[in-house]
């Protein structure tokens, strides 16, 4: 669909994984995101109401969905339609697949590691926090004796 706006840059491939099925899903999501104007990271986010932080990480190949709903949402929002996102959804179930089953092999890890957690905690917590001096001078200040029960 084109026309839906742009001005954003091209994704860095670096951290994309070996060819198999998780580099054929972000191949496919960069391709909608191209052919549709590389609408921003913040449009992104906007519309699927993620940061635009958690957005950057699915496209670079730094995770991938928590779930098939979410990987709609993202290639709904990169402007894919109708057999459009039937393909990317079964690129994400074989994506998801292989990332399970390198997990798996990996052998034994943290319940949190095999859980979608982390993936959950990328779309609430942005990757960095900038510009909170003032909030982290009210935490030390408290921790070293604050009148306060607990600190929010």
């Amino acid at each position: 669909m084109p026309g839906r706006g742009g001005r954003g840059k091209p994704i860095s491939r670096e951290r994309w994984p070996p060819p198999g099925a998780q580099r054929d899903w972000l191949a496919y999501c960069d391709k909608v995101h191209r052919e549709n104007g590389r609408p921003s990271l913040r449009r992104l986010g906007r519309e699927m109401q993620f940061s635009f932080n958690r957005v950057g990480e699915l496209l670079r190949g730094e995770g991938l969905p928590v779930d098939e709903k979410q990987a709609r949402a993202l290639l709904d929002a990169l402007g894919a339609v109708g057999s459009e996102i039937d393909r990317g959804v079964r690129l994400y179930r074989d994506a998801r697949a292989e990332h399970d089953q390198e997990k798996q092999a990996a052998g034994p890890s943290g319940w949190w590691q095999l859980s979608a957690y982390i993936e959950l905690v990328r779309d609430i917590a942005p990757a960095q926090l900038l510009n909170r001096e003032a909030e982290l001078a009210e935490l030390a200040t408290w921790c070293v004796g604050g009148d306060e029960a607990y600190a929010r």
